[in-house]
């Protein structure tokens, strides 16, 4: 579908898109950091989301968890060691609902995704999920 509206801002086609500059990349809807009861970031979390009401589907990890030389656990684009940030959708609006769960513990959160008239993507929201 997004390729098709950008075809037709090329034509000069009127679409939603303000100004037809849409392009084909997709913007993350939800960014989901999972925490402790103590506020503590937690990496090895499985996160799983729904908009409005369709089925549950995994969230994908954005950031990746790597140890540095020292040990201490650091951001990285490619490491193995869990993950600090996931991504819930691509470019969809409407409402989310997100579960963590780690360890046998869980937690739940929800936000709502929507879009400027006229804009190309979504305004993307960040949520932190707790899990006790």
């Amino acid at each position: 579908m997004r390729r098709a509206v950008a075809a037709l801002c090329v034509l000069g086609v009127a679409t939603s898109c303000s100004g037809c500059s849409c392009d084909d990349l997709g913007v993350g809807s939800v960014a989901v950091t999972v925490v402790d009861a103590s506020g503590a970031v937690v990496t090895d979390a499985k996160v799983v989301y729904s908009v409005d009401g369709t089925p549950f589907q995994d969230a994908i990890c954005t950031t990746e968890v790597s140890k540095s030389s020292t040990g201490n656990a650091t951001a990285s684009g490619g490491g193995a060691g869990g993950c600090l940030e996931w991504d819930a959708g691509t470019d969809w609006t409407g409402t989310y609902e997100v579960l963590a769960t780690s360890g046998g513990r869980q937690g739940h959160g929800e936000v709502h995704v929507g879009k400027d008239i006229g804009a190309c993507h979504v305004n993307p929201q960040t949520l932190t999920v707790k899990v006790e």
